[in-house]
């Protein structure tokens, strides 16, 4: 038995000592080897002793504690060193993520302008390609022959200028009631206008709008076709053009207007010159120009079924939901509606069950909820 310890003894001291010799090469640590010579001794065959491996353990243990200890401060100072390293990148770590996470937020934000960019160009070039087939399927007729000659004024031989502005003094309200709606339209101009980009109001009416629009030091133009109208606005010193909607629009340059502004207008045109007038809106606004649109609220039985017809010059009533469409297929990036006007003050059912109180207030809504709805697509 002890021959066969001795001989494990030996093989364990070849073993170890390559080891040994190994870790104080590489921490470079003076005195190893004479503490391994004394470990040697301690674990040969004259060493063997029940208490071999704690006398073992207890010399590693002072080598380690002998050798280090001189190297203490140099140690801890290494350690705090290695630590705000540690913490330093770690902090750029986190702000390298925070960074990457903003530029795939944009690099998404982006993907999807160009996306949303190329789909509204297709739809542009598809409509552009289905009027231009249309159009070569079409007889050609003459001005005179078109029942819809006269794009934007639908009011001929309906009613004289002079006795349509006293209607619309009469049902419509005063200037200042009109005025103060519009307002509300302000936050959704682009920042984008300017001389060579103006906001062009269609039908601008007795001038309201361009009024408001002034104000805020914004260049504007207003186009109508009534006589009366158009001097009335002349005498507010404000910039009109009086002519035939769709032929102004027509002679627009392609990305020459910022925003076109249309109140209680689409309605008084037949449908195949509302399609036209859309178009060439579109044709017309730079990238970013914006269509504002507003029309008495199909979805309001009130109006669709009662004010709407007091205007002998309205075509027929225009629901939200088609005209989103309709901006949608011309080539507009972007279309969103926005109902205002409520005809009443809201009705307070908080006393009243569900079951009653959502039924009643859908009646309400459609009764006495918001009289106009307006479009407002971006080009």
């Amino acid at each position: 038995m002890p021959g066969e310890l001795g001989i494990s003894l030996r093989y364990m001291r070849r073993l170890l000592r390559p080891l040994f010799n190994k870790v104080a090469s590489l921490l470079g640590i003076p005195g190893v080897q004479s503490r391994l010579d004394e470990l040697e001794k301690v674990i040969g065959p004259d060493g063997a002793k029940a208490n071999m491996f704690s006398v073992m353990d207890r010399r590693l243990t002072d080598l380690a504690m002998s050798q280090l200890t001189p190297f203490h401060d140099e140690i801890a100072a290494t350690v705090a060193h290695i630590e705000n390293r540690l913490s330093s990148l770690n902090e750029a770590l986190v702000s390298y993520v925070d960074a990457k996470q903003q530029q795939n937020e944009e690099s998404i934000e982006n993907l999807v302008h160009r996306y949303t960019s190329a789909i509204s160009d297709l739809r542009q070039s598809i409509d552009t390609i289905r009027r231009l087939v249309n159009t070569d399927r079409q007889p050609s007729t003459s001005s005179a022959d078109s029942p819809h000659h006269t794009a934007s004024t639908s009011q001929v031989d309906v009613i004289d200028d002079a006795l349509y502005v006293a209607l619309e003094n009469h049902f419509r309200g005063s200037r200042d009631l009109v005025a103060d709606r519009q307002r509300h339209y302000l936050p959704m101009l682009p920042a984008l206008i300017d001389s060579s980009a103006p906001l062009i109001d269609l039908g601008c009416g007795r001038g309201e709008w361009l009024k408001v629009i002034r104000d805020q030091g914004l260049p504007a133009i207003g186009v109508d076709s009534n006589s009366v109208c158009i001097a009335e606005c002349r005498e507010e010193n404000l910039d009109v053009v009086q002519g035939d909607l769709l032929e102004f629009l027509s002679a627009r340059p392609n990305e020459s207007v910022g925003t076109y502004t249309l109140f209680q207008v689409l309605e008084h045109l037949p449908f195949p010159v509302l399609v036209k007038v859309l178009r060439e809106i579109r044709r017309s606004l730079v990238p970013g120009g914006r269509l504002i649109a507003e029309v008495p609220n199909a979805k309001n039985l009130r109006v669709s079924a009662g004010t709407f017809w007091i205007d002998p010059t309205h075509q027929r009533p225009l629901y939200p939901d088609l005209l989103m469409f309709l901006a949608t297929e011309i080539g507009f990036s972007k279309a969103e509606g926005h109902f205002t006007n409520n005809l009443s003050p809201e009705a307070d059912l908080s006393g009243l069950p569900d079951n009653v109180a959502e039924p009643l207030k859908s009646v309400i809504q459609a009764i006495d909820g918001p009289g106009d709805f307006a479009l407002v697509a971006t080009a």
